[in-house]
């Protein structure tokens, strides 16, 4: 078979089937915390999660195991996860499954951070041991062939992973019904549409087609509305609608928090039971909770949104598919990989100089470890001469770097009224550091963070 007559086929898969219940709950909660949009704490954690642990393990475990030897699983309170959110287009009487919706969630644990990348369905890409096709066809190909190794989502993940050339720890699926139930469920979401959406194709249940149409501004969507906005193409492009569906997500999170759903645990509990048939992970329960515990602290400021444009893209004639660029491709990835705050500090480059002005052993040593895990360029570490006499840490700041010397603030959490910049702290005693800009005195009111 040609590659050309490979492209844009429909593949024929089996269905598999997906258990119902409260153990979706977990389930569910990952797969919005994952995207950014949600937040779980202990007090949920007892009253959901453990009474349905043990169900939420069978659901889980409904894929086969897959074969080869597993990579090391990350540990995702201290290690970078990355997971793959699978959207799926399933019909009923259609034997044919796409993934039409793939984002890549980045989540770094140590800097609190998280980002998202959205690759077009019409991405032509390699898909292991078939060839070139649309990245859409992953599943299909998956469920069809390779059901003894995970299937389409397992295959989606494999044939992301080899186009980004990063690694995938996990995947998290919802078909297109459960995206619906959601929004409805939380009573619809607030989008500001930034200018009006038009689309005279938009596909319908049956194969044909509808108008739809979005005006500009502040819209609250109900679950088939958000839909139509996140899944149009016509409107404007694939690029512009992978823009749309993240908007979306971020407006779901935004809905979450406001609706406060932690302190009614039976709307919540409700939410989840409708949603059973829609949604499949091959995290466990474990890391689940772990991913969970860490969402309330990444700020919707540290959550950043990326996608591959036209710049990283040709068309291919005569086709529908998008030929990318894969140095743009990987250029990228390291990008959304970064943390936004350890590059503002490469801007400034700051040097920083510790010194130990108490008398605990080791402390300006094992600080300067802390830091340095977090970005900063720890140059010097010293034991003060005068160490005792510090009631407070200090941060003294000789270049006026305002993002280095608050992130210092931040991290270290210290008093912000004890960060100076240069003069002031001459009037302390202290002369300017040599060889490097910022002085950070560890008082007698300093505690080594332990997070």
């Amino acid at each position: 078979m040609t590659r050309a007559s490979r492209r844009g086929r429909a593949v024929p898969v089996r269905r598999s089937s997906a258990g119902t219940g409260a153990g979706w709950v977990v389930i569910v909660l990952g797969l919005l915390i994952l995207a950014g949009l949600g937040i779980l704490t202990v007090q949920l954690y007892r009253h959901i999660y453990l009474p349905v642990q043990d169900a939420a393990r069978r659901i889980i475990a409904t894929r086969p195991p897959v074969t080869g030897t597993p990579p090391p699983t990350p540990n995702p309170l201290q290690d970078p996860v990355n997971v793959l959110l699978i959207g799926v287009d399933r019909r009923e009487g259609d034997e044919s499954t796409r993934n039409d919706v793939n984002i890549v969630v980045h989540i770094d644990p140590l800097h609190r951070f998280a980002s998202m990348l959205s690759i077009p369905r019409d991405t032509r890409v390699y898909i292991p041991g078939h060839g070139a096709y649309k990245i859409n066809a992953a599943y299909s190909l998956g469920e069809l062939y390779h059901k003894d190794e995970g299937g389409g989502p397992v295959w989606a993940k494999r044939t992301v992973e080899q186009f980004l050339g990063m690694r995938i720890d996990y995947y998290a699926e919802v078909d297109f019904r459960g995206f619906e139930r959601i929004v409805d469920l939380l009573g619809g979401i607030t989008v500001d549409v930034p200018w009006p959406l038009l689309d005279n194709e938009y596909p319908t249940e049956d194969y044909g087609y509808m108008r739809i149409y979005i005006p500009a501004g502040l819209q609250h969507m109900d679950g088939r509305t958000a839909l139509q906005y996140a899944r149009s193409r016509h409107a404007d492009s694939d690029l512009g609608r992978n823009r749309r569906q993240q908007q979306v997500l971020l407006a779901l999170r935004e809905r979450i928090l406001r609706l406060d759903l932690l302190t009614d645990l039976n709307r919540m509990d409700a939410l989840f039971q409708q949603l059973g048939d829609t949604l499949e992970t091959d995290m466990s329960l474990d890391t689940l909770y772990a991913l969970a515990r860490l969402a309330p602290k990444i700020s919707r400021e540290n959550i950043a949104s990326y996608a591959l444009d036209w710049t990283v893209f040709s068309e291919i004639s005569g086709t529908t598919d998008l030929e990318p660029c894969i140095p743009c491709v990987a250029q990228i990835v390291q990008e959304m990989q970064m943390n936004p705050v350890v590059r503002r500090l490469k801007e400034e480059g700051a040097r920083i100089e510790v010194r130990n002005g108490t008398w605990v052993p080791d402390l300006a040593k094992n600080t300067a470890s802390y830091l340095r895990a977090r970005g900063f360029n720890v140059v010097s570490i010293l034991q003060d001469n005068r160490a005792g006499n510090y009631t407070h840490t200090l941060i003294l700041d000789d270049r006026d770097l305002p993002f280095t010397r608050n992130q210092l603030v931040e991290q270290l959490r210290t008093d912000p009224a004890y960060a100076i910049v240069f003069p002031d702290y001459i009037q302390l005693g202290i002369q300017p550091p040599e060889g490097s800009d910022i002085l950070v005195i560890l008082g007698n009111d300093y505690q080594l963070p332990q997070e």
